[in-house]
């Protein structure tokens, strides 16, 4: 049996957005994650993602479904319609989302009828795929540092995504909105993780 703190596996999800991605199946490209942990009138709320034209507002549990997770997620959904109003988030719609580990029918026809989607998750698949990418990112522990700046590695699924479909340097920097320095800094990182390779 393996024991893990709900905060890991949300650490895991935020650090990893596409892993989050997967398990809400929509496209990593046009989602971006905009609060975490945040404060509201009844509590805090897990994760708030930027999604199209809309929001999607995260409850994240470890655990099988409980009919107070449904009552909590209803609280928070109550509380952002209320920050809308004094314009403190866009206004948009929200889609409320409990993620658990198990879950019966009923109580997924209990959280449809209060339009709440009740999405079930492995924590084992969650683990293995961020062991897996720290056995990759490992190596880059022993590194010799060079001049490239502040790394983030979770910054480089979308320079790399954009670079897959053939956008060079000047065009990857214009579509993310970012200076040409900085994406020279991104692939020089995945070049020493071995995710890109300089030919000619």
């Amino acid at each position: 049996m393996i024991k893990v703190l709900e905060k890991e596996i949300e650490d895991i999800l935020c650090f990893h957005s596409d892993i989050l991605a997967n398990i809400l199946n929509i496209e990593y490209e046009s989602m971006n994650i905009i609060a975490r942990q945040r404060t509201v009138k009844t509590g805090k709320l897990d994760i708030l993602i930027a999604y199209k034209d809309y929001l999607i507002l995260i409850e994240l549990k470890i655990t099988y479904f409980k009919n107070e997770y449904l009552k909590q997620i209803k609280n928070y959904l109550t509380d952002l319609e209320q920050l809308k109003q004094i314009n403190k988030i866009p206004n948009i719609p929200i889609k409320p989302i409990i993620l658990v580990t198990n879950y019966n029918d009923s109580d997924r026809k209990r959280c449809e009828r209060e339009n709440v989607e009740l999405i079930k998750y492995n924590v084992e698949d969650i683990l293995s795929q961020f062991y897996f990418r720290f056995a990759e990112y490992s190596q880059f522990i022993t590194m010799r540092p060079v001049d490239c700046g502040v790394w983030n590695i979770h910054l480089l699924n979308k320079p790399l995504t954009l670079l897959s479909k053939g956008f060079g340097l000047d065009e990857i920097a214009k579509e993310l909105k970012i200076k040409r320095p900085t994406v020279n800094h991104y692939f020089t990182l995945s070049r020493h993780l071995n995710l890109t390779t300089i030919y000619g």
